[in-house]
């Protein structure tokens, strides 16, 4: 029970910051016309420039996906009695 709780606050808290980080995103993407997708790609590929925006769209796109797969890993989870 103690276990279950604590993996479901720490999903709460997760699901919270993705959905910031995902408002920041929209953000971005509204100011730039591109999705933060094709934006990480052309960013790795040296293709945008390294301005304060593109530096933390990138950051962001990377917070996003490590919260997306932390959110996932704690969905797979089963909490045995």
């Amino acid at each position: 029970m103690l276990l279950s709780n604590a993996l479901r606050r720490e999903e709460s808290v997760l699901k919270r910051s993705l959905e910031k980080t995902t408002e920041q995103l929209f953000l971005f993407e509204k100011k730039y016309a591109m999705t933060s997708e094709e934006f990480f790609q052309r960013y790795q590929n040296g293709i945008m420039n390294d301005s304060d925006d593109m530096i933390d769209w990138a950051g962001e796109y990377q917070i996003y996906l490590s919260l997306k797969e932390q959110v996932e890993s704690l969905g797979e989870l089963e909490v045995c009695s």
